[in-house]
């Protein structure tokens, strides 16, 4: 239990770890697949794509940076061997405090289904950035903030630290950092 909650705190998804202490691991998946864009698993071909605003963006948006847009984007594509990532991520900092030094992003799904190892499925080794500023944004009760961009380029193994798939046809969820994808239940052939 404290390795998925670990997993979910690196994710930042706080509504994640209230399930996981309410409701139990068991509803993890299925709450997971909640907040999921619908898509078609990218094994078949066609990439998935997600884009959001970052967080903490002031108010007054373009005209209080010097930075525009900001737009979190990933874009992925696999393969039965590797899982790319494409994506740029940014982040809002407060003035008087030290931007992030580095940043990862972890690639999840429920993999084989056969015998998973946690209850929310296989976990692919990380993707790693070296952040770097770019700008700032000044809001008016907080004052100025350094916005700083993480990007990633890069593929990684179609498999968890044991040797398992990650993403398979059966996947029913892909999650990468923040972004989310519910793919439709495809039913084996009898």
């Amino acid at each position: 239990m404290n390795l998925v909650r670990r997993r979910l705190l690196a994710t930042g998804s706080l509504g994640l770890v209230a399930v996981t202490v309410t409701a139990g691991c068991a509803a993890l998946t299925g709450y997971v697949n909640l907040l999921s864009a619908p898509a078609d698993n990218p094994l078949g071909g066609v990439p998935v794509k997600w884009s959001k605003q970052a967080s903490n963006v002031p108010f007054e948006g373009q005209k209080a940076c010097t930075i525009w847009p900001l737009d979190n984007t990933i874009d992925v594509r696999a393969t039965d061997a590797q899982i790319c990532v494409d994506a740029t991520l940014y982040k809002l900092v407060p003035g008087g405090f030290d931007g992030p030094t580095s940043d990862s992003l972890t690639v999840a799904s429920d993999g084989s289904q056969e015998n998973k190892g946690s209850v929310i499925g296989q976990y692919t080794h990380p993707l790693q950035a070296r952040p770097r500023k770019v700008g700032t944004c000044t809001e008016g009760a907080t004052g100025v903030k350094t916005v700083w961009v993480s990007t990633y380029q890069g593929c990684v193994p179609n498999t968890d630290v044991n040797g398992k798939p990650v993403l398979t046809p059966g996947s029913s969820y892909l999650s990468v950092g923040d972004a989310r994808w519910k793919f439709p239940v495809v039913e084996p052939a009898r």
